[in-house]
């Protein structure tokens, strides 16, 4: 089975999530935000030949000027998969591009979310609710609003942080974060974005070293209930952890 990775250059690890799906038979075939000139005229064919779209995070903000070409080519290719019924699943930036194209609209959060924090369920006794409530690893600082045709399934204090329209999942939350992804964005001018949140970059590594143990289970369960619930396409691990 293949799996349409969209991406930035510097961010297409899709960590525990690649992982989860790696293990479920699915390969990865890359597209890159940065080269959208190279696959933008390819998207029909990219998409026919996809049996999933899976759209990462990005330091880039869905309005901005400067890379609207690449946001459209990037929106073209999630409403074609919509339309045709490929099960996209976008992660942080990814779940804002599923709004923006599918009707939504990204803006700047109030405040930023960073850090490990709280997601509760809209419906916490339904299957759902169990996989998505819970800590997890949150890193933006914009925010959308759904399209006006999606199911709310979960929020934090600040913000949606996941919505369900037909085959599609978005997650503001990001379950593909393992310890060396977060130490990569916890360097540079991601360090100076925690600080400004008033998050410490040391102690937010420390927890993450804790967390992410539990955090590589519940991810794997939340990607085994989209591919069932949300996808149909229910598969069987290759191997187990």
């Amino acid at each position: 089975m293949r799996a349409l990775l969209v991406a930035n250059i510097t961010e297409a690890d899709a960590g525990f999530i690649g992982q989860s799906l790696r293990l479920r038979g699915y390969a990865f075939t890359e597209v890159l935000r940065e080269h959208h000139e190279q696959w933008a005229s390819e998207v029909d064919d990219l998409v026919d030949r996809a049996d999933l779209v899976l759209s990462l995070g990005s330091n880039w903000s869905a309005y901005w000027p400067e890379v609207a070409a690449s946001v459209e080519a990037e929106a073209t290719l999630l409403r074609r998969a919509h339309d045709q019924g490929v099960p996209i699943l976008g992660i942080c930036f990814g779940a804002q591009m599923l709004a923006h194209a599918l009707g939504g609209r990204v803006f700047v959060a109030p405040e930023p979310e960073m850090g490990w924090c709280s997601v509760q369920a809209s419906d916490p006794q339904s299957l759902a609710g169990t996989v998505l409530a819970g800590e997890w690893m949150q890193w933006h600082g914009d925010t959308f609003e759904p399209p006006a045709n999606s199911e709310i399934l979960a929020s934090s204090d600040r913000a949606v942080q996941a919505f369900r329209i037909a085959k599609c999942l978005a997650l503001q939350f990001h379950p593909e974060a393992t310890e060396s992804v977060v130490s990569q964005w916890s360097a540079g001018q991601g360090q100076c974005e925690l600080i400004s949140a008033g998050v410490d970059p040391q102690d937010l590594l420390t927890q993450t070293r804790i967390k992410v143990v539990d955090a590589q289970e519940r991810c794997d369960g939340l990607v085994s209930w989209f591919l069932a619930d949300v996808a149909g396409r229910p598969t069987t691990h290759k191997s187990t952890y």
